[in-house]
């Protein structure tokens, strides 16, 4: 007999006229889930890196993180729907259409990529091909091969590179 399980969704895209670079995840842990905040988990640095790349404290309520990453032309959503890897990909067909000025992607680790790659590209209409894209580290615990110090690093000079590429907005 199977138990009767809440019903967990991951967070749907944080999004809006502004975005310009799409940052895309792999899957929302069950933290995230749970809580309907991308990146929950106390262990992933992914807020701790923006805060130092936006300068705002990054244990400042979820509402004015998000705001910050809004206000720069920055987007967050992830592959995959639910708090699994296994889960259906979200529908970027629609997301696309909605968000036409998405000029950059950045993926959060080499997961969210390959999952991206293998079952959403094949998709998507040939404008969407040519997006350019860059695999950042991923922010999880998880990943452990480099420290945050390089992580931080490579993020950084991955938002300049989108700065000077007229991707992003530059306001503070």
């Amino acid at each position: 007999m199977a138990a009767n399980l809440p019903t967990i969704c991951a967070p749907g895209p944080v999004v809006d006229e502004r975005s310009r670079v799409l940052i895309l995840g792999t899957f929302s842990g069950w933290n995230s889930a749970r809580r309907n905040e991308y990146y929950a988990c106390s262990g992933n640095v992914f807020w701790r890196i923006w805060g130092s790349i936006l300068e705002f404290p990054p244990a400042a309520p979820y509402a004015h993180r998000v705001a910050r990453l809004l206000k720069s032309g920055i987007a967050l959503w992830n592959v995959c729907v639910g708090p699994i890897r296994d889960a259906s990909t979200n529908d970027f067909t629609q997301f696309f259409e909605l968000h036409p000025g998405i000029d950059l992607i950045f993926f959060n680790g080499t997961q969210a990529r390959g999952i991206y790659n293998h079952r959403v590209l094949r998709y998507l209409t040939y404008r969407w091909h040519g997006v350019p894209f860059e695999v950042l580290p991923s922010t999880s615990p998880l990943y452990s091969a480099m420290s945050f110090d390089e992580k931080l690093a490579r993020w950084r000079a991955a938002f300049g590179r989108g700065q000077e590429g007229g991707s992003l907005l530059v306001s503070k």
